[in-house]
C-alpha cells in the first residue's frame, strides 16, 4: 500500500502528463505486492517496488550521470540522445521518413488531436510543428520520398493526407460508403455531415508508395487506396477542396474481429493484419427502422449471462409491463419485462458465438500480389488458448495480438 500511495502522488503531477518523449514508448508498470491474507512482510513471494521510491514524476533528474526523467509509474527513463515533447499528450502512433529526416507522432490523447511534425531530425534543434485535427488514431506512414504523410482519422472514418514541406493537412479519403459524403471539410471542425460506419487506424504503404491499406476498426476490414488518384489542396476558407475523394478508395476485404496492426511486406507480396477481438457484435437496428428508438430497439435491460444465452441466436419475450404498477414477480423466464413497449412481442437477439473461432485474436497473412484485391493465405493463432494447457478447462480465445512487424526471416 505504501507503493501504491506513492504511485498515486506521482500520477497527480499533471504537468508532467502534458510533455511526453518521443524516445519512451513502454514503460514497465510495477508495484509492490503480497499474497492476500499475508503481512507483506511475511510473504515469500517476489515484492517489486518502484526504483524511483518517493521521487514525483519530474521531467528532469539526474540518473547515473544522465539527465533522466521520472514516470507517473514511478519507473526511471534515461534518454540517450536529442529530447524533446512533442506537445500533445498520448502519441500513440509514429513513422520516420525513409531518409531519416522527418517523423510524426500521431496524439490520440485528451486534445488536441493532432498530428506533430518534426523535421530536422539530423541536427542538434529538431523543429517541430503541432497540426491539430478533429480526430485521429494510431496510423502514420510517410511516402517513399517523405514529401507526404498519411493518418488514420478515427472516428472520422477517413484517412487525412499531409503535405510534409508544408507542414499541414492537403487532403482526405472518406473510407465510408458513397451514400455518406461529408460536404465540406475542415480539418479542425470537422465534417459538415456526420460519417457512418467506418473507424480507421494504422496503415501500410507499398514501396513505391501507389497503394496504402488502411486497417478499420469499425467494419472489421482492410481499405485499399490509390494514392495517385487523391485530390488535393485547401481553399481560402482553410477547408479541404475534395472533402471525399471517393474515386481513391478501390475497396475493402474482410479481416478479423477488430484489426489493430498491420505491415506489409518489402516486397509488397504479404499482407499481415493481427485481430485483437474476441466477438463480432450485430447491430440491432431493424432493417427497415422506423426513427422511434422504443420501436427499434424494444429491449429495455435484457439480462444475458455468457455463454450459455449468448452464444446461439436466442428469441425472447418482450413483456409489456405498467412502470407505476409493477408486477410481484419482475422475473421473466422467457424473456424481460419493458415499459415502453405497446404490447408482448418476440425479438431475436443475434448469438455471439465461439471466443475461438477464426476471425478472434488471430493473425491474417494476405496475397497482395495482386495489390488492388488482397486474398486471404492464412489465419494463425498467436500462442496457446487459454485454458487449454491445463484438463478440463474451457478455452476462452487466447493472446490478443495487437502489433506485427516483419524481420528478414521472422514475423
Amino acid at each position: 500500500m505504501k507503493h501504491r500511495k506513492q504511485f498515486s502522488q506521482a500520477a497527480r503531477q499533471q504537468t508532467f502528463l502534458s510533455h511526453w518523449f518521443v524516445a519512451v514508448f513502454i514503460a514497465t508498470l510495477t508495484c509492490s505486492f503480497a499474497v492476500a491474507g499475508y503481512a507483506a512482510d511475511n510473504s515469500q513471494s517476489v515484492r517489486y517496488k518502484a526504483p524511483a521510491g518517493t521521487l514525483p514524476a519530474t521531467l528532469h533528474v539526474p540518473v547515473d550521470g544522465y539527465d533522466g526523467a521520472v514516470l507517473p509509474n514511478g519507473r526511471f527513463v534515461t534518454p540517450v540522445g536529442v529530447e524533446f515533447a512533442v506537445g500533445a499528450p498520448k502519441p500513440f502512433g509514429m513513422a520516420v521518413s525513409q531518409d531519416g529526416s522527418a517523423l510524426a507522432t500521431v496524439n490520440s490523447g485528451i486534445g488536441p488531436f493532432s498530428v506533430t511534425l518534426v523535421t530536422g531530425l539530423r541536427s542538434s534543434t529538431p523543429q517541430t510543428t503541432l497540426i491539430p485535427l478533429n480526430a485521429v488514431f494510431l496510423g502514420v506512414v510517410f511516402s517513399p520520398d517523405g514529401s507526404r504523410f498519411y493518418v488514420g482519422g478515427g472516428e472520422n472514418g477517413n484517412v487525412w493526407v499531409g503535405d510534409t514541406a508544408a507542414a499541414k493537412i492537403v487532403g482526405t479519403v472518406n473510407l465510408n460508403t458513397t451514400s455518406h459524403p461529408t460536404g465540406g471539410m475542415n480539418v479542425t471542425s470537422g465534417p459538415s455531415t456526420f460519417f457512418k460506419g467506418a473507424f480507421t487506424g494504422r496503415l501500410a504503404l507499398t514501396s513505391d508508395g501507389h497503394y496504402l491499406y488502411v486497417t478499420d476498426q469499425g467494419g472489421f476490414q482492410v481499405h485499399v487506396i490509390d494514392t495517385t488518384k487523391i485530390v488535393t489542396g485547401v481553399d481560402s476558407q482553410g477547408n479541404l477542396v475534395e472533402p471525399d475523394n471517393f474515386a481513391a478508395a478501390l475497396g475493402s476485404t474482410k479481416v478479423g474481429r477488430y484489426p489493430f496492426g498491420i505491415a506489409l511486406s518489402s516486397d509488397n507480396r504479404r499482407l499481415y493484419v493481427t485481430n485483437v477481438g474476441v466477438f463480432q457484435f450485430a447491430s440491432l437496428r431493424p432493417e427497415n427502422p422506423v426513427g422511434n428508438n422504443n420501436v427499434d430497439f424494444p429491449l429495455c435491460y435484457p439480462g444475458a449471462g455468457y455463454p450459455d444465452e449468448t452464444t446461439n441466436d436466442r428469441q425472447i419475450t418482450i413483456h409489456k409491463v405498467d412502470p407505476r404498477n409493477l408486477p410481484t414477480a419482475l422475473n421473466f423466464p422467457d424473456g424481460i419485462g419493458c415499459g415502453y413497449v405497446s404490447q408482448d412481442q418476440t425479438f431475436t437477439v443475434p448469438g455471439l458465438g465461439s471466443p475461438n473461432a477464426p476471425e478472434s485474436s488471430s493473425v491474417y497473412v494476405f496475397d497482395t500480389t495482386n495489390p488492388t484485391e488482397p486474398s486471404l493465405l492464412k489465419t494463425v493463432k498467436a500462442g496457446p488458448r487459454i485454458g487449454r494447457v491445463q484438463e478440463g478447462i474451457k478455452t476462452y480465445g487466447g493472446s490478443h495480438p495487437n502489433a506485427v512487424l516483419i524481420g528478414s526471416r521472422y514475423v
